[in-house]
């Protein structure tokens, strides 16, 4: 790797934390998964990177750590060597957000399809359900149109853990929603579920 600016160093606290630099770490993460397989050294390097991509944007020749930590996640947990504890109340969350008590898909009553779709995210609907009606009411205003809203989790929390198959379902879901919506465009209110959606 050509890895020597510290550019990403520079502007990014979880890198400047582990005192070193991109190259190093990718060393430590690739000694972790081939050698002593997750329980030692890099584990809390893996887990540490919120996966936001702010090193792949200031880096001359884009080497992104959350592509290595994501990746890594991924395989600590096929190998089984990823302790459950390290991710398990985002998980519990998402699942809770999904399940039945907390999510919802709503229309009005009558119609089966929309021109929109308002995708809030589980945080915001969580923490500010108020902020999510007077947006639902502003968005349905401004458009025009039938929006239909969407209360659940887009999956990020398993994506984050490297949970595949959990993060797979959680889509798969969404997409289902979405095609019986008539696939209309979705608008969202967390820059981690834009993401996610892409």
């Amino acid at each position: 790797l050509l890895c020597t600016c510290l550019e990403c160093v520079k502007a990014c606290e979880y890198l400047k934390e582990f005192e070193g630099y991109p190259k190093k770490y990718i060393r430590e993460i690739s000694n972790n998964l081939s050698i002593v397989f997750g329980f030692r050294m890099a584990k809390s390097l893996v887990n540490s990177c919120s996966l936001c991509g702010l090193c792949t944007r200031v880096c001359p020749f884009e080497i992104g750590m959350a592509e290595v930590c994501s990746a890594a996640r991924r395989e600590m947990v096929a190998k089984g060597n990823m302790p459950p504890a390290i991710h398990d109340f985002p998980l519990r969350d998402m699942e809770f957000s999904n399940g039945e008590a907390a999510s919802a898909v709503l229309v009005r009553p009558g119609t089966h399809q929309a021109a929109f779709l308002f995708f809030p995210g589980c945080l915001l609907a969580a923490s500010e359900p108020a902020y999510v009606r007077t947006l639902y009411r502003a968005l349905s205003g401004f458009l025009q149109a039938e929006v239909a809203i969407a209360l659940r989790c887009c999956g990020a929390p398993a994506l984050w853990a490297g949970r595949a198959e959990a993060f797979d379902q959680a889509i798969a879901k969404l997409r289902s929603i979405w095609k019986s919506l008539g696939g209309p465009p979705v608008i969202t209110a967390c820059t981690s579920c834009s993401r996610v959606l892409g």
